[in-house]
């Protein structure tokens, strides 16, 4: 075997290669890209979702025997809160609607602005 046999053999697997990765690339982009715009499309009907449990967030942020004005603050923050959820497309669920969810799903305590009706005092006991 002569040195341009052997270069001509190389560069015959280097094109084949090469042309075999275009072919490959065309055929899968042809393939998966209606399929990608298929998931983009339900991405953007799909809202994400928020999970509300009402008595749990009082429980967790407002004492028990606390007074009625630190209790409707809660409440007032709390809905203030689900209508900014609401208003940025988010899906909002009671907890009593749904059987389970993840924690990272639900709304929590730290998701409430601070209540202007309770004192040091009470959030200590």
């Amino acid at each position: 075997m002569d040195i341009r046999n052997f270069y001509s053999t190389y560069i015959d697997i280097a094109v084949s290669s090469v042309l075999g990765a275009v072919i490959a690339f065309a055929v899968s982009y042809t393939y998966f890209n209606p399929k990608i715009d298929q998931l983009q499309q339900h991405a953007d009907t799909t809202p994400p979702i928020i999970v509300v449990d009402m008595a749990q967030l009082a429980l967790k942020s407002v004492p028990v025997g606390s007074d009625k004005k630190a209790i409707r603050e809660h409440f007032k923050n709390t809905q203030q809160v689900i209508d900014k959820f609401r208003a940025a497309g988010f899906l909002v669920l009671s907890s009593s609607a749904v059987i389970s969810s993840p924690e990272t799903l639900k709304l929590n305590e730290s998701d409430i602005p601070a209540n202007q009706y309770m004192t040091s005092e009470t959030t200590d006991e």
